[in-house]
């Protein structure tokens, strides 16, 4: 007798909890008096990493940076000319968060801090970025079994 043999195309979904997820902030500052402008965001970027090595040591966050200092100077223009020399002062972190509770305060305080920028925030799921066919296959092969009216179950050896 020939074994038979069913073939299913469909689709199925499946949850799966988010593993990690990157945060993107920069300690940024503008204003026309350099020094000032410095001074602020070094003040801010301090206890901002300050938070972040703490986490660190906590298992909050698996890894984080802060990027160079940047400071650059710009001449806005309006309607009557160019208006005074500005300067920004920003310096950049990245964090890699695991404890999605942590990430969560951790952007409720910085998020509203004066000198904080937000950058974006990405979620990763690990080797769940690419789901194998096999791991869905049985999904999609329930879901038709049912809109067929049938019972998968009924379907196994």
């Amino acid at each position: 007798m020939t074994p038979l043999e069913i073939v299913v195309r469909g689709h199925a979904r499946r949850r799966y909890p988010a593993e990690r997820a990157t945060l993107r902030l920069a300690a940024q500052v503008d204003g026309s008096d350099r020094q000032h402008v410095y001074d602020r965001a070094v003040a801010v970027h301090d206890p901002l990493s300050r938070e972040l090595a703490g986490l660190l040591d906590a298992g909050a966050v698996t890894r984080w940076h802060s990027d160079q200092l940047r400071v650059f100077s710009y001449r806005p223009s309006s309607e009557h000319g160019l208006r005074p020399l500005m300067y920004r002062v920003a310096v950049k972190v990245e964090a890699e968060f695991v404890d999605f509770e942590r990430l969560s305060a951790f952007l409720d305080r910085w998020a509203v801090v004066e000198g904080i920028e937000v950058g974006y925030t990405n979620v990763f799921w690990g080797g769940r970025s690419e789901i194998k066919p096999s791991e869905v296959s049985p999904f999609a092969y329930a879901d038709w079994c049912r809109s067929v009216g049938l019972d998968p179950e009924s379907m196994r050896d």
